[in-house]
């Protein structure tokens, strides 16, 4: 009650002042409209902001009873464990990506083979340009290991590398040829022969090397022959992790 006494004297107040200082009132009344214009903007601007996509860390009870927010690992690349046979040549180094799914006996026996030192001093012999670059123990050395049963499970595209054998299906032993070209078709079953060439690497790096073949002198024995032919120095093992996942599944 007592402020609506101070109502009249209030509104005579306020006439008063806009009479004596006319622009001190009107630029003060006109603030005021100016502010709460803003104030009204500045609420409808946070009223259209879209949501935040950002969602809220997922929560759970510890052992004492307390919300915690729950750890979220970040989904990692797929990768796994590869096995290399590095072929030391006088050339430089071509490494070989072993594919055990593929062809698990084959490569268990150029595996042994490569670890008993059977491939130090060996060479690469023939270069058939378009075809295959071969080599092996021959025709110095035979492989101390029983032959190798057929384990023809992926095509002899480019840069895959398989066993050299005679006609019979399981007489791989220490003889190996990496493709020149996509040889899939004269290589596989039904090509040159009924069952195929079993495939148990492929090239992962030293195609540079591979090319320098190239431009060497061959010879006509029946076969493209390199003169001289390359020297291996040995084939070394190991093992390295790789992006993705390895020919064949796991």
């Amino acid at each position: 009650m007592q402020i609506l006494h101070k109502v009249p004297r209030l509104v005579k107040q306020t006439i008063a002042l806009a009479k004596r200082r006319p622009l001190l009132f009107f630029g003060a009344w006109a603030a005021k409209w100016v502010l709460f214009y803003l104030f009204l903007v500045l609420i409808k601007g946070s009223s259209n902001t879209a949501p935040s996509s950002t969602q809220p860390a997922p929560l759970a009870i510890d052992s004492n009873n307390d919300v915690v927010p729950v750890k979220q690992e970040r989904p990692t690349e797929a990768v796994y464990v590869a096995s290399f046979a590095t072929i030391i040549t006088d050339l430089g180094d071509i490494v070989l990506e072993l594919l055990p799914d593929v062809a698990p006996k084959t490569v268990a026996t150029f595996t042994a083979l490569a670890n008993r030192g059977f491939f130090n001093d060996t060479t690469l012999y023939r270069y058939e340009s378009g075809f295959v670059l071969q080599g092996g123990g021959w025709p110095k050395k035979s492989s101390p290991l029983p032959t190798i049963p057929l384990e023809y499970h992926m095509p002899n595209y480019k840069y895959h590398v398989s066993t050299a054998r005679t006609s019979d299906p399981n007489s791989a032993t220490c003889e190996y040829s990496i493709m020149l070209n996509d040889n899939s078709k004269w290589l596989g079953p039904g090509g040159s022969d009924p069952y195929g060439y079993a495939v148990f690497a492929r090239v992962h790096r030293g195609i540079d090397v591979i090319e320098r073949f190239a431009s060497l002198k061959t010879k006509k024995q029946g076969l493209t022959m390199l003169d001289p032919a390359v020297k291996v120095r040995a084939w070394v093992i190991s093992s390295g992790v790789l992006p993705g996942l390895p020919l064949g599944g796991r």
